[in-house]
């Protein structure tokens, strides 16, 4: 008798630590099934549609397509066609979110190729604009100094709340049919003048 009185505060221990873990773990098996049930999982669960293009289809858009971001859409549908991955699976192995997966499975269902192309142009507005850009170059030109990529990207970032990087003016100005000399090159030609 006295061997068991001994463990008696040993018992309530692991009774008051086990009580609130299987609680806790019957509310997680319930949240669980809830998921599956809800749009949540049904939205997981999204396939791409068989009757839209066959695999070798598929295989053959992919061969002829040259943009890689187009490349890995098709991909992830003819995986999720041909060898019966889920979204989660697919996502895994082409290395981007399950979330962007069902997003291409979708536009896919909408209107095939021609839906999974990207409509819109990537990145967002300019920081500033040609004129804005002409303007900043105008100011250096006026204090009679010669400008490079470096002066022209340190002014528009004191003069704009976002300014651009000196790749950034170098694109743009290239864009606008500026030409741009490197600084390299500038003084290598003016060692070879001076020998």
């Amino acid at each position: 008798m006295d061997l068991i009185s001994n463990h008696f505060p040993i018992r309530c221990i692991v009774i008051a630590i086990a009580v609130p873990l299987v609680v806790l773990l019957f509310h997680i098996y319930n949240f669980h099934i809830i998921l599956v049930k809800t749009s949540m999982g049904k939205r997981a669960s999204i396939r791409p549609k068989r009757d839209i293009y066959s695999i070798r289809e598929l295989t053959s858009l992919y061969k002829k397509e040259k943009g890689a971001r187009m490349q890995k859409r098709l991909l992830a549908i003819k995986m999720m066609l041909e060898e019966e991955l889920s979204s989660y699976d697919v996502a895994r192995r082409l290395s981007v979110s399950p979330t962007s997966i069902r997003d291409w499975v979708s536009r896919y269902n909408e209107g095939g190729y021609e839906t999974l192309k990207e409509s819109r142009p990537r990145g967002g507005k300019p920081n500033i604009s040609d004129e804005e850009l002409l303007k900043v170059i105008e100011e250096i030109e006026l204090e009679n100094k010669k400008w490079t990529l470096g002066s022209v990207a340190l002014l528009t970032q004191q003069r704009y709340k976002r300014g651009l990087k000196k790749s950034a003016v170098w694109y743009r100005l290239k864009k606008m049919g500026i030409s741009v000399k490197k600084r390299d090159s500038v003084h290598r030609q003016r060692k070879e003048t001076k020998i």
